[in-house]
């Protein structure tokens, strides 16, 4: 009898391993494919309908914008957001 109980001890201990990596496992290829399949967006400021800057982003970081533009006889007032 006491062999036995060793036998399903170590089976035991063996699956309990193997479910354990298989866990690690499953969360490593979840956070990875969440880490690739982040969108990321463009953003294009024009002036005069010349590129004046573009940034590339994921929507979650602080953003540093361009100087604001200069014309003769014009004053900048704000950016216009085109879809």
């Amino acid at each position: 009898m006491e062999r036995s109980e060793k036998l399903v001890g170590i089976i035991l201990t063996i699956v309990a391993i193997v479910i354990a990596i298989g866990g690690i496992i499953t969360v490593w290829a979840v956070a990875n494919a969440q880490k690739q399949s982040a969108p990321k967006f463009t953003i294009t400021f024009k002036a005069d309908e010349q590129i004046v800057k573009t940034i590339e982003t994921s929507g979650n970081e602080i953003l540093s914008l361009p100087t604001a533009p200069n014309k003769v006889g014009f004053t900048f007032e704000g950016c216009i957001i085109v879809f």
